[in-house]
């Protein structure tokens, strides 16, 4: 189950230190079924100006999974608006996972990371991505946030962002817009491209996804519902 919420981990409440008199606040929440259970829940709050921008989230694990396995994963961005593109400066991520809990938190200089905690400690590995070489890659937070905003119909399903997790690097495409009532509905990928073990390219290289998007009301297209294929069945992450 972790291997499939990863993908679609949201954020969920932060401040700016310093705001411009123009801003813009997107708030979501979701549920995450799995079999026809609600296993989980996931929230992300961003906070926009013409120049800044933070975001942050949690999922966490509920009902009957959360009697089996206590999930709760935050994360938190925030960086810079530049011509458009969202450019992190700073990247935390909290993460427990039964009796498992990590922490890592990453700095970026012009758009370069450079991972700066790690705890545990984690000894490195052959695999192991070069943050230096990852300045083209945002933080998770960042890219999830991207994937989940609303969008004008003729942007819809033409997506694609490669993440850095600060040993991974990986990307989400969602392509192939479909007609599906007053909506659309998308495929995607969640492609794993370096820093992985061999056995897990192996069971996993590719997470196969659809996003469904709905008419906000406003004029835009918002995302509806994720599905996300795995080999332990299909997780539905649905927008309340």
């Amino acid at each position: 189950m972790q291997i499939a919420f990863r993908p679609m981990l949201v954020a969920a409440l932060a401040l700016l230190p310093a705001l411009a008199s123009a801003q813009e606040r997107i708030s979501q929440r979701y549920d995450v079924v799995y079999l026809g259970i609600r296993a989980g829940e996931a929230a992300f709050e961003a906070l926009l100006t013409d120049t800044r921008y933070s975001l942050a989230g949690q999922l966490r694990s509920t009902g009957l999974l959360r009697a089996l396995v206590n999930v709760a994963y935050t994360v938190k961005a925030v960086g810079r608006v530049a011509n458009g593109r969202l450019v992190p400066e700073r990247y935390e991520e909290d993460e427990r996972y039964g009796k498992r809990v990590g922490e890592r938190v990453i700095e970026y200089s012009n758009g370069v990371p450079r991972v700066v905690r790690h705890d545990p400690p984690r000894k490195p590995q052959p695999t192991d991505v070069d943050p230096a070489t990852q300045g083209d890659a945002v933080d998770p937070a960042t890219a999830v946030f991207l994937a989940l905003r609303d969008v004008p119909r003729e942007e819809a399903c033409r997506f694609s962002v490669t993440l850095f997790d600060g040993v991974r690097r990986s990307r989400l495409v969602i392509v192939r817009p479909e007609p599906e009532g007053d909506g659309l509905r998308c495929t995607a990928q969640y492609q794993r491209l370096a820093g992985y073990r061999e056995w897990e390219l192996e069971n996993g290289g590719i997470t196969p996804m659809t996003f469904h998007y709905r008419p906000n009301g406003s004029g835009m297209l918002e995302v509806a519902e994720v599905r996300v294929s795995t080999s332990y069945g299909t997780v539905h992450v649905k927008r309340r």
